[in-house]
């Protein structure tokens, strides 16, 4: 079984391995070229600093994936966000999301994934990430409400890279999001591509889209409109009545194959979670890869697990990836086992429940 410290150097290497297939594909796109580069070598900077701050005893991801608000002016089926997010307590400030970027650089996390529900209702966002450049900010969102001001907001800051939501083709897409949504989702690529920014999908993968998310005609049409990144996530069903969207054992077999032969045999950047974890020897949550914070502040392993011991307006960010509940969700890594559904975590929710209650007693 890896060690984390191993895990973390393996991540460092994968990482950094995607940012130079990216330079390649980005040779036929020369005005991006250097800002490949530049990406890389702060990776390998960050990198370092990751390495520092192990020799201390910090167990600092190489991603933080942070979910900026839990506002969405979608309805998806399904949303793991609405169903598990639901709080009424207050998203943290400006401030505190400064706070939070300016401790993650100084620990050497490079990537911070941006989240929400709909990252882009969080006013003043990108007047934040602009004072950060030397982080990479994917932007995960539904891409409808991109229009011609965001697209050139986005333009400003070489280190913002959207990832749009998509569920296949339009009857896919509109089904589980909403009529017309796969449409606002194709005029959002067109704004993007017209300002030569570089940008990408993210695919939530159920038994009912998979025939058509992984087809080689829908990537084809996609990387023609500009795209240069495919994120695939296995479905995970929070409630009951979804679990038959979820991959079993043998559609996920046969789907990471798929995904393998779309990196031969297309000019983009594919990564499946949790499939690609394998590598890594399984799960990388709770600091062992990457860590979740929630628009609260909750410090949690990830945002299928929302379980957490620790605030960050009550900690450092340093102070919370050394907290108590995420070492022992790492120490029990090898009692993790997934079975259906793309989170071992949510699958194990009694196990991890047990530790919060444990630490409580």
């Amino acid at each position: 079984m890896n060690t984390t410290d191993t895990v973390n150097h393996l991540l460092s290497e994968s990482i950094e391995k995607v940012l130079w297939d990216f330079e390649k594909i980005l040779l036929k796109r020369p005005r991006l070229v250097l800002r490949g580069m530049r990406a890389l070598m702060q990776q390998k900077k960050a990198a370092v600093l990751r390495k520092r701050w192990e020799k201390q005893g910090v167990n600092v991801p190489a991603i933080m994936i942070l979910s900026v608000t839990n506002a969405c002016n979608l309805h998806c089926k399904g949303c793991y966000s609405r169903a598990i997010h639901c709080t009424h307590d207050a998203e943290m400030s400006d401030a505190m999301l400064y706070k939070i970027f300016s401790e993650a650089r100084a620990l050497g996390t490079s990537i911070v994934l941006l989240a929400g529900g709909e990252p882009l209702m969080r006013q003043g966002l990108f007047e934040l990430t602009g004072q950060f450049r030397d982080m990479l900010f994917p932007v995960f969102t539904n891409g409808t409400l991109i229009d011609e001001r965001t697209a050139d907001l986005i333009a400003k800051q070489k280190n913002i890279v959207p990832v749009l939501s998509i569920e296949g083709f339009e009857e896919q897409t509109d089904r589980r999001r909403g009529e017309g949504t796969y449409k606002n989702v194709l005029r959002a690529m067109d704004l993007l591509g017209r300002r030569n920014i570089i940008w990408g999908t993210s695919i939530t993968v159920t038994t009912d889209n998979i025939g058509f998310v992984t087809n080689p005609e829908f990537v084809g049409q996609i990387i023609e409109r500009g795209c240069n990144l495919f994120f695939y996530t296995e479905f995970v069903p929070v409630e009951e009545k979804n679990v038959h969207l979820a991959l079993d054992a043998d559609r996920r077999k046969r789907f990471m194959q798929t995904v393998e032969s779309l990196k031969t045999d297309f000019p983009a950047i594919f990564i499946a979670f949790p499939g690609d974890e394998e590598m890594f020897d399984g799960c990388l949550a709770a600091g062992r890869g990457f860590v979740h914070i929630s628009a609260n502040g909750d410090v949690q392993p990830c945002p299928f697990a929302p379980y957490s011991d620790t605030n960050l307006h009550q900690t450092s960010l340093r102070g919370a990836l050394r907290s108590r509940f995420l070492t022992e969700v790492r120490s029990l890594h090898s009692e993790l086992k997934e079975s259906t559904g793309g989170c071992v975590l949510w699958q194990n929710r009694e196990l991890v429940e047990s530790l919060l209650r444990a630490k409580a007693a």
